[in-house]
């Protein structure tokens, strides 16, 4: 009797351990596809800190709107060309 109630306790353990690997098999499963809009949203509703903004400061100066320009320039080849380091 004992070694009966140990057995079917055991197989309730390894199904339920095997319905919780299934269901986190099948939730990464759509979970996977729908990243990509929701990061897209993401990122149109929430500006890049690395993205160079327009200062106050800069703008009543000659030379402000030359220096926003070559900024964005060097942003957009940063991100985009990564080159790692090497030795």
């Amino acid at each position: 009797m004992q070694r009966t109630c140990h057995i079917l306790f055991m197989e309730s353990l390894f199904a339920i351990i095997g319905r919780l690997v299934v269901t986190l098999v099948v939730v990464v499963i759509f979970a996977e596809p729908s990243s990509i809009p929701i990061l897209r949203a993401y990122g149109r509703l929430h500006r890049d800190p690395l993205v160079p903004q327009n200062s106050p400061a800069y703008d009543s100066e000659e030379w402000g709107r030359e220096f926003w320009a070559e900024q964005s320039a060097f942003w957009a080849w940063a991100l985009t060309n990564h080159l790692p380091f090497m030795v």
